[in-house]
């Protein structure tokens, strides 16, 4: 079985990561190759409320996982 990890660094993002993260989704459920797969959202402390909608990414999606960095 293989698994998959994904990191991305996010920084003011909030109207962007979710498309890229569905994106990213919907391209490895076509892999046959991968059985499991995780992405890891790193927020490195931005401005807008990029933190709060990757939260809610994680809260709906249990493959999503965040990291806030509290300092850029």
């Amino acid at each position: 079985m293989k698994h998959l990890s994904i990191v991305i660094p996010v920084y003011n993002s909030s109207k962007t990561i979710e498309k890229a993260v569905c994106e990213i989704e919907d391209t490895i459920n076509k892999l046959d190759i991968i059985k499991s797969f995780d992405i890891i959202l790193v927020n490195d402390y931005s401005k807008d409320n990029t933190l709060e909608v990757c939260k809610s990414l994680a809260r709906h999606k249990p493959y999503v996982k965040v990291l806030s960095l509290s300092k850029n």
